[in-house]
């Protein structure tokens, strides 16, 4: 056999065993972070409430909300686009996730508050900074990421994280 059959054989086998390798011992697995899994100190003299570790969205604003354990549930904190939250309805089952929006009459789920309770459940409570207008809560309450949807990347991360959670990559 001489030199470039063997150099051919060689570049073709080596990828395919080392895919084939890895398809059948590796495991994909993504985790997305969780936030405040120590706890929150900067606001617990600001806002008073509950802010141990992990913190927790307190059953007392989700029972307020309706709130049904689901994968993955998304809390809208204000106005948002109406494409963008269409792109996460063809994307995902509505069984899988709750969605609940909070001071915005055009979207279901819509939950009204006043001003002053809007801004202290944003502040206190989902603890969101002032340009995020969704955040992801995962079924065990705890808060897995901030969103400024505005743009289509943050929405392609949203949607991303999604998948994560509900196991769907």
């Amino acid at each position: 056999m001489n030199k470039k059959t063997l150099y051919l054989v060689l570049a073709l086998v080596l990828p395919v065993s080392i895919f084939v390798f890895l398809k059948l011992t590796g495991k994909n697995q993504f985790a997305i972070p969780v936030y405040y899994s120590s706890g929150v100190d900067s606001l617990s003299s600001v806002c008073g409430g509950d802010y141990s570790k992990p913190y927790l969205i307190p059953d007392s604003v989700l029972k307020r909300l309706n709130w049904q354990k689901k994968e993955c549930s998304l809390f809208l904190l204000g106005k948002t686009n109406g494409l963008e939250l269409k792109r996460l309805n063809d994307v995902f089952s509505l069984e899988l996730i709750g969605s609940y929006s909070l001071n915005d009459p055009t979207k279901p789920n819509n939950y009204q508050l006043s001003d002053a309770d809007f801004s202290r459940w944003k502040n206190c409570v989902f603890i969101a900074k002032p340009f995020v207008n969704i955040v992801l809560m995962d079924n065990e309450r705890r808060i897995r990421g901030y969103y400024s949807v505005g743009s289509r990347e943050e929405m392609d991360r949203l949607i991303v994280e999604m998948k994560i959670l509900t196991k769907q990559y």
